[in-house]
């Protein structure tokens, strides 16, 4: 909700005061918002464009042009980015993408403060956009949580913007983007979802836990700044119990007030103007909709719980008692309820419900309720009317909320229902009339916002901008009607210009003389098949004067596309015409003429006749381009928000042409299957038959969208497979299904590989995703993934018949290969693109998936089959693994071997931890090719290489590789022993003597060292955190510590002795010198040397583990010099500390020297 400060409430919602109690049969009220037609602005000055009509609505574009910043962020964002946008009532909008947001003006007022007679007009800076910098988030910014505040006299407005972490940023004005001021509303980890407008108190900001907090930006001394106060909620709130409060107290956010009930919608209501007060000398009224009750505030000077209202009992009774016709009381724990939206009417307010029962059907009904809200806190006991609408949607959990979400708007006695991919308008003032599904948005368009503006209903759309939907009567369709030209008469003495196309002259010359280019391009098309090539070109030379027609190529240096030319949207728009031609020859589609003048590509009655004829007249319309050169000046085009090269649209209505002649040949074989789908196609696309015509006549006229059918037989197999039919039953039905399915889909991808249309440029950037591999509206992907999942559960599954199984069997493997093809031509047209990497994982998961499906059903053949058309070497080698099919292994090596094959299956077999069988299989078996292969693969993995060396003979090498290993083994002492001790074996068994004696010294130095640490005291080890039996490789200086550690309080001078033996491994001296004096330095402190007795100096030395160490030393061998320290340097240790000033100690440790250097 935005704001004006100038702008007063028109609508009145006030609690009534005085009503009569509330009846269930009560109608729906007639609402105070009037439609006034002429509210939109002045049409006659405006360019209004016709988007879609409905029987009973039409679709415009509304206002000026969206400014360039705001189409080019909408063009080239990322497929998956998640955009929305707001349309405010003060006639700014805006729109977040990211971190980006985007405000622009669309309309503005023309000064008046009144909404009586209040007219739109086109903005003065309309076209103008600001862009400014959301604060950083880990969640996805959305335009609900921005709000833009026109202040009176100030040209600009000011903005604040809310992350979904909850913190807050205000921009005093929007012509400043660098000038702005934050806060945090310390939600501490609640997620943000909406920001309400409350006038001069703030905004609301509320949680999708139910927290609300007031966003207050303000002026203080002459410095803007914005805070955030905390609403504590009183206990219980939201929680289903009516009661009646004072006030609202303002504290911090604690986890206790985090709820589970979501917030569904905010409604914030500026009051009246009463006695000369101003808007901020009244309360603010709120309402707040959660998933299963309302709440009535009132803010301002002070902040009060007006009422609260329990609606989950009464919306379950309702749905209960007006959809599956069972008394409240039964049936009513399974079923679950939903409250999406509210909007405000005369006394009350207006509730959308949706509601499902899982043990009546899958299917989400939908309803309306409206309750009059009275002077009481009181829970209403039902609805004042509650209307169930005729639509539903399919619900499944594991989909996405916003999918079956809607939100709506009330327009005079209609409900216009919308979520991202549909609109939907609800008579709800007439409850029996079937609803009007709007029709016209692509599968990657997406309705990023909408609201009432003026009285009119607004909506922002992805691909189409801002539109408004209005009803047919009375609104402005002069447009419209005008662009539909009166059918042209054609001449009763029409020339036969070619076999299948016939044109008179007078309707040649029409075409030619027409402005439109599409109609030249044709008339230049007609003019090359009368051989009449002056014309021909004279025709294109006024189209596209700059392309030189006929006189060669597009550069060679153009690298790049060029995006939607002229030719290419007139080329495309020509093939268009010709695939979707109404048949001329039928007298029954004399009322459904074309304005221009058509191709008549057939004369025939007969659909099947007349979609050849089409498919002839392309391929002409094909050699036309190529031989007027125009087929190398093309480049791409925008078709359903994508960028797709103009060769591959061109050849899809090609594809479409093949998979609908293929589809009529099917029809009248399984019609009984067909007609119901072919009908429903018509009835979503609401293009029902009337007069002679049929709704096969209709859906095989337009060849375009000849793959709408796929889907809805995919919806129509997903159905049979819920109903109560028995398994075979079910079985039959999708194989039939499956059969209509792979034969069209198989005739157009054999098409598409004998056809050379695609031997196009491939310019760089430009990915190929064919429409049979294209997900949403545009494609049959999603059909395709929903059928073989039907198949594969409900089909193959659970068919008793082993014929059918066998056949559904098969059937998978087919429709697995298309789906896996069509992802394999996508990964092929972007290599070399930075977003090739993240495909090919993705591709590689899915057929992964989709063969390991085969596995489960043990059918290895078939999984083989598809392995090895895509290359899944996981696959290919766990069926040999299976199966024990050596020699079909070996066979893949040989055929995959430029692939890296064997690489694959040597890692494999390391990855499951069958080295042994490795080595086993492929040592002896393999040819010498293979055993190089084997050998330079394991190169890389020395832990294998050297078995291969013993295995070989190679005593010597394998000797090496195993003294690499344990020189690099760090993480187990065990694992070292084990590598030195083979090392050993083999060097002993190499013969070699050269050899052995170079390389034994180090081994048995390094055994030394493991023994050396394998002797350490078990309390010492435990005391240092080592588990004894899971002993990582020490260093010798780690080994030297832990012997001399204090924590070693059992050592004695053997410890200490051991400690010195391990110091010629420490190769640094500085090293090795530093931790000799430490061990000499860590013996005297394990003694006391004050207090001793002097009067036997020698005695008393001898009993110090200092000369204690010095003698074994001695007795070892060595000579005093040898052994004891020089006493300066003993001094010196800073480790003695104080020992060192003291005179006992001294003249102990001297007179020990002096003893044990006489002997």
């Amino acid at each position: 909700m935005e704001w004006n400060q100038s702008t007063k409430k028109s609508l009145n919602v006030s609690s009534v005061s005085a009503r009569s109690p509330i009846h269930s049969k009560r109608n729906f009220p007639s609402y105070s918002r009037k439609t006034n037609r002429s509210s939109i602005g002045s049409r006659a000055s405006q360019s209004r464009k016709v988007v879609a009509v409905t029987p009973r609505h039409v679709v415009e574009s509304c206002g000026v042009s969206l400014p360039v910043l705001v189409a080019e962020a909408l063009g080239f964002a990322d497929r998956g980015a998640s955009g929305s946008v707001r349309i405010s009532t003060t006639g700014w909008a805006w729109l977040v993408i990211g971190r980006r947001l985007f405000v622009w003006q669309f309309r503005r007022f023309p000064g008046a403060h009144s909404h009586e007679g209040r007219r739109w007009t086109v903005a003065v800076a309309a076209g103008q956009c600001r862009e400014l910098n959301l604060p950083p988030s880990d969640l996805s910014h959305k335009a609900d949580l921005v709000c833009v505040i026109t202040n009176e006299g100030n040209h600009f407005p000011s903005c604040v913007a809310v992350t979904p972490e909850g913190t807050v940023r205000y921009w005093p004005s929007i012509a400043h983007e660098g000038t702005s001021v934050e806060d945090n509303a310390d939600l501490q980890g609640q997620e943000c979802d909406s920001l309400t407008y409350l006038g001069p108190h703030g905004c609301l900001l509320a949680t999708t836990t139910s927290t609300i907090v007031l966003v207050v930006p303000q002026v203080i001394d002459g410095r803007h700044s914005v805070f955030c106060r905390a609403l504590k909620t009183p206990q219980g709130w939201l929680g289903g119990i009516s009661r009646r409060f004072s006030s609202l107290i303002f504290g911090s956010i604690s986890a206790a007030q985090v709820m589970e009930v979501r917030i569904s919608r905010v409604i914030a209501v500026c009051p009246s103007e009463l006695d000369g007060g101003t808007a901020s000398d009244h309360p603010w009224r709120v309402s707040l909709l959660t998933g299963h009750s309302l709440q009535h505030w009132l803010i301002g000077a002070s902040e009060q719980l007006i009422a609260e209202y329990d609606l989950d009992r009464i919306t379950r009774d309702s749905f209960q008692q007006t959809v599956w016709r069972v008394e409240p009381s039964i049936g009513g724990s399974e079923s679950k309820v939903w409250l999406m939206d509210m909007q405000l009417i005369d006394g009350g307010f207006m509730v959308l419900a949706a509601a499902i029962n899982p043990s009546c059907s899958s299917l989400m009904h939908y309803a309306f309720g409206t309750i009059f809200a009275e002077e009481t806190s009181t829970s209403p006991i039902k609805f004042a009317s509650f209307c169930p609408i005729k639509y539903t949607s399919l619900y499944r959990e594991e989909e996405e909320l916003k999918s079956w979400n809607y939100h709506f708007i009330l327009h005079g006695n209609s409900a216009i229902m919308f979520n991202y991919k549909s609109i939907i308008v609800v008579p709800v003032s007439s409850p029996s009339e079937e609803p009007d599904k709007i029709e016209f948005m692509t599968s990657d368009d997406r309705v990023l916002g909408g609201a009432l503006c003026g009285n009119v209903p607004l909506f922002f759309l992805k691909n189409h901008g801002l539109l408004s939907i209005l009803p047919i009567e009375g609104s402005s369709m002069d447009a419209f009607n005008n662009s539909i030209m009166e059918d042209s008469n054609v001449s009763e003495h029409s020339q036969l210009v070619s076999d299948g196309l016939t044109v008179s002259m007078a309707e040649l010359e029409e075409m030619s003389l027409n402005k439109d280019s599409t109609s030249k391009l044709k008339a230049a098309f007609l003019n090359y098949i009368r051989k009449d090539r002056a014309k021909c070109e004279a025709l294109l030379q006024e189209l596209i004067p700059e392309s030189s027609v006929g006189r060669g190529p597009r550069a060679e240096g153009s690298s790049k596309a060029d995006l939607d030319r002229l030719l290419d949207q007139v080329v495309v728009a020509a093939s268009l015409n010709i695939i979707d031609e109404i048949p001329d020859g039928d007298p029954r589609w004399s009322d459904s003429k074309q304005a221009s003048v058509s191709l008549k590509t057939t004369s025939s009655l007969q659909i099947l006749n007349q979609l050849q004829g089409k498919q002839k007249a392309l391929e002409m319309y094909l050699e036309f381009l190529k031989a007027m050169l125009i087929w190398d000046k093309l480049s791409s085009i925008t078709v359903n928000g994508r960028i797709v090269l103009t060769w591959h649209v061109l050849a899809e209505h090609e594809e479409k042409l093949v998979g609908a002649i293929s589809l009529k040949a099917l029809h009248p074989i399984h019609n009984g299957l067909l007609d119901p789908v072919i009908k429903r196609v018509q009835v979503e696309r609401g293009k029902l038959a009337d007069g002679c015509l049929t709704h096969v006549d209709l859906f095989f006229k337009e060849v375009s969208r000849v793959h709408e059918a796929i889907p809805l037989l995919s919806q129509y197999s997903e159905e049979v497979a819920q109903s109560s039919r028995s398994p075979d039953e079910v079985a039959t039905i999708l194989a039939e299904a499956n059969s209509i399915i792979l034969t069209v889909l198989q005739d157009v991808i054999n098409f598409r590989r004998q056809n050379d249309r695609l031997s196009a440029p491939n310019l760089p950037g430009m990915e190929y995703l064919p429409w049979t591999a294209s997900s949403g509206k545009a494609g049959v992907a999603d059909a395709l993934f929903l059928q073989h999942s039907i198949t594969l559960k409900n089909g193959m599954r659970l068919a008793g018949n082993p014929s059918l199984r066998n056949q559904l069997c098969d059937q998978l493997v087919s429709l697995v290969d298309i789906i896996l093809d069509g992802c394999r031509c996508h990964l092929e047209s972007i290599k070399g693109t930075g977003e090739y990497a993240s495909c090919l994982q993705q591709y590689e998961v899915k057929r992964s998936a989709y063969i390991k499906a085969f596995f489960d059903e043990r059918e290895y053949e078939r999984a083989a089959v598809l392995a090895e058309k895509f290359c899944d070497f996981e696959a290919l080698v766990r069926i040999c693994d299976i199966t024990g099919n050596d020699e079909r292994m070996s066979e893949y090596q040989d055929r995959f071997e430029e692939q890296g094959f064997s690489n694959f299956l040597y890692a494999w077999y390391i990855r499951e931890n069958k080295q042994g069988d490795l080595l086993e299989k492929f040592r002896d078996s393999c040819s010498v090719r293979g055993v190089e292969a084997l050998r330079s693969f394991l190169s890389n993995h020395p832990s294998m290489l050297w078995l291969m060396n013993v295995f070989e003979g190679e005593n010597v090498k394998a000797s090496d590789t195993l003294r690499m290993l344990a020189s690099q083994e760090k993480e187990s002492i065990t694992k070292k022993k084990y590598m030195l001790s083979m090392a050993k074996l083999s060097l002993l068994a190499s013969g070699s003597a050269v050899a052995r004696e170079a390389a034994m010294g180090w081994i048995n130095s390094q055994m030394t060292l493991i023994e050396s640490q394998e002797n350490l005291p078990e309390s010492t080890v435990i005391n240092f955190g080592y588990e004894p039996d899971k002993m990582p490789v020490l260093t010798p200086s780690e080994i030297i510590k832990l012997y001399i550690a204090d924590e070693c309080v059992d050592a004695t001078e053997y410890e200490f002795s051991k400690a010195l033996d391990l110091l010629p491994m420490i190769e640094s001296d500085s090293e090795r010198e530093e931790l000799w004096l430490t061990v000499w330095c860590k013996s005297i402190l394990r003694d006391s040397w004050l207090d001793v007795d002097s009067c036997v100096p020698v005695e008393t030395c001898q009993r110090k583990l200092f000369f204690k160490l010095v003698e074994l030393s001695l007795l070892m061998g060595k000579t005093p010099l040898e052994v004891l320290p020089p006493i300066d340097k003993v001094m010196a240790m800073e480790d003695l500390g104080t020992l060192r000033d003291s005179k006992s100690f001294q003249y102990l440790l001297q007179i020990g020297y002096e003893h044990y250097m006489k002997l």
